[in-house]
């Protein structure tokens, strides 16, 4: 089931997928919206994604959280429960005091986000939603905000469950505060700003304040973050467009093309070059068969 508010723009979608026989690309709109994001719940083990080049077996009540950001292919599809949303009908960057999401389930991450549901997390996004599938179908003045009130109760609760899964349990709220900020800051500026000091300055701290943070409430190091979400960037160039090494190299910020190929093989441990021939090859032994969930393209974030 799908919202649309032609005059304003607002889209929102519900999905229920249950056939794994069938491709995704069956139950996905030939014009999906831009600037989306996008929230994924297994229900089975039968479902395999591809997401930036990299296989995954998805588990059962796996939650993932998506961005137009990501390239992900859909290789084998289960049970799955979806909902897309663009920034029109709830922009989480506005509405991050209420969500508190921004730089932990979205925009904020070189891997995927996810967060594995327990029972009880189950029981309580159920009702949650069976009432969103419900609304969707009651076109009244009360529709959208109601549908509104909904994705931000089911977005709180996995904000919740992602800190619980993903961060020190001694992490205060103002320490999770300052990780969300900086992750976010990281996904704004990770092409101009490389250095932990140039976040520090903005974030009004210090590099060993925000060094010594991480170390304690979370398993990355502020570098480790600028680094890795500059490499998959970098891996997204060289796999999904035309640039050459060379051209990615500058387009994230590299003094030359040396430094940046030393810094792509320390992460991946193969080449720049020979990472976009294999990846290149396997885009061509594909095409036709496989249909992307998303497609890459220039960020846009709400602000």
């Amino acid at each position: 089931m799908i919202l649309y508010k032609e005059i304003t723009g607002e889209y929102f979608e519900v999905l229920n997928i249950e056939s794994s026989d069938k491709e995704i690309s069956n139950h996905i709109p030939h014009k999906s919206p831009q600037n989306s994001l996008t929230i994924l719940w297994f229900l089975d083990n039968d479902s395999i994604l591809e997401t930036d080049g990299i296989r995954n077996h998805i588990s059962k009540n796996e939650i993932l959280f998506i961005t137009d950001l990501h390239h992900v292919k859909m290789l084998k599809t289960g049970s799955i429960r979806t909902m897309r949303f663009n920034r029109a009908f709830y922009c989480i960057i506005n509405h991050d005091q209420d969500v508190s999401c921004k730089g932990l389930l979205f925009y904020g991450a070189s891997t995927l986000p996810k967060i594995q549901l327990s029972k009880s997390q189950i029981n309580l996004l159920n009702p949650i939603f069976r009432t969103i599938s419900r609304e969707i179908t009651i076109a009244d003045q009360h529709q959208l905000p109601m549908l509104q009130l909904l994705l931000r109760q089911f977005l709180i609760h996995c904000t919740r469950f992602y800190k619980q899964q993903n961060l020190s349990a001694t992490s205060t709220v103002s320490n999770i505060e300052i990780i969300r900020e900086f992750n976010y800051l990281v996904e704004l500026h990770f092409k101009k700003l490389h250095k932990v000091k140039d976040y520090a300055k903005i974030m009004n701290k210090s590099s060993k304040t925000l060094s010594n943070l991480f170390s304690q409430h979370s398993n990355k190091s502020p570098f480790q973050i600028i680094t890795e979400r500059k490499i998959l960037e970098a891996k997204r160039l060289l796999c999904y467009g035309n640039l050459s090494v060379k051209e990615v190299s500058y387009n994230l910020g590299y003094n030359d093309i040396q430094s940046f190929s030393r810094a792509f093989k320390n992460q991946e441990l193969i080449s720049p070059m020979t990472f976009k021939t294999k990846c290149m090859g396997k885009n061509a032994k594909h095409l036709g068969k496989k249909v992307s969930l998303n497609y890459y393209q220039t960020k846009d974030i709400c602000i």
